[in-house]
């Protein structure tokens, strides 16, 4: 059994959390909302005008499958006015908390502008266990609207991303799957943000992976002083930090991806590595690295990469690509469902 498979049915065996899916209008979200409710792994919430989301999925289903999806789908329909005007209000106490002087008219302006507003607006409310979007809105309207909307986990200064990837007869790592972080929002972490990102990694990683244990290798173009500038030094100072903040981890810097991943290199590069050239997590010292890696990966060793999931926030919630596929959307909700359970404790 592959990982996803396995995240799949943890979902399936929690009880259901309500994921909001705010693009019904794409036919994949639609492919990907019968999918879950056949599998039990979410309970799904669609944004809009109650009419006029009944009236789409009768156009693309038969009359069998559109009662099945009824039957299990929860509408939360902004156009009536006192939800609306709910969501106006909570918004409204988000911009004063940060000291921002705006009107009402240009709060709804903000909300009906964009989907993903509400969609966190009603997380952060506790009424809905997390989101999944970007089938259709860039990944700047998804990470904006969390950050603007959604508290974040106390100790991180940053929220982040990552991608969860699956190599087919991967031949590092046994288990054939990693999580590779930051891919999509910090293009040039700090170390105290590599800390960050590394902490929310590992978070990641324990909500989702049980009984597995995370191995994190910082990476660089230099192994163990084998190359030296201002990037070394700021994976150098990002490990001596991660350690102090997490003395059980098994973590190791700054270390070139070979080293990471081969264990005949690690013994030749970095001797005395914790992590033996059996790194999980790898944390990439910028965006363009990351983001470069993965595609690459994705790519050429015709892996799954399910992301960007967003992280360090209290509520999970997970951006898509836009090139994504029903099985894509499928995972991230199963995933997002699985770590709501676990943020919910």
């Amino acid at each position: 059994m592959d990982i996803l498979t396995k995240i799949r049915k943890d979902a399936k065996k929690l009880e259901s959390k309500k994921i909001i899916l705010p693009e019904y209008e794409d036919l994949r979200i639609l492919k990907a909302t019968y999918e879950i409710i056949k599998q039990d792994i979410a309970k799904i919430v669609f944004i809009g005008s109650e009419k006029k989301i009944k009236e789409t999925i009768e156009k693309k289903f038969s009359k069998i499958e559109t009662k099945n999806i009824f039957k299990n789908l929860e509408i939360f329909d902004y156009t009536i006015s006192k939800n609306i005007n709910y969501l106006i209000d909570v918004y409204s106490r988000i911009c004063l908390s940060k000291g921002e002087k705006i009107s009402k008219k240009e709060v709804k302006s903000i909300i009906l502008s964009n989907k993903i507003y509400i969609a966190a607006l009603l997380c952060r409310s506790g009424k809905f266990d997390g989101f999944v979007a970007g089938a259709t809105y860039t990944s700047k309207h998804v990470i904006e609207a969390a950050i603007r909307c959604l508290d974040k986990v106390k100790g991180i200064s940053r929220v982040s991303s990552s991608f969860i990837i699956v190599v087919p007869s991967c031949i590092y790592q046994k288990h054939g799957f990693f999580i590779f972080a930051d891919c999509g929002v910090i293009k040039n972490p700090s170390s105290t943000q590599l800390v960050d990102i590394t902490v929310a990694s590992v978070d990641l990683f324990k909500a989702l992976f049980r009984n597995i244990e995370p191995k994190v290798a910082l990476l660089s173009f230099s192994t163990k002083g084998s190359a030296e500038g201002e990037n070394v030094d700021k994976v150098k100072k990002a490990l001596n930090k991660i350690r102090k903040k997490l003395p059980d981890l098994l973590v190791d810097g700054e270390l070139q991806v070979d080293a990471a991943l081969v264990e005949s290199v690690s013994k030749k590069k970095a001797p005395d590595s914790v992590i033996k050239g059996d790194a999980n997590i790898l944390i990439f010292p910028n965006l363009e690295s990351g983001n470069i890696s993965y595609k690459l990966v994705q790519r050429l060793a015709k892996a799954r990469a399910v992301g960007p999931i967003l992280q360090g926030f209290k509520t999970p919630c997970s951006d898509l690509s836009r090139g994504c596929v029903v099985k894509d959307i499928v995972d991230t909700v199963a995933m997002v469902s699985v770590r709501a359970n676990k943020l919910r404790k």
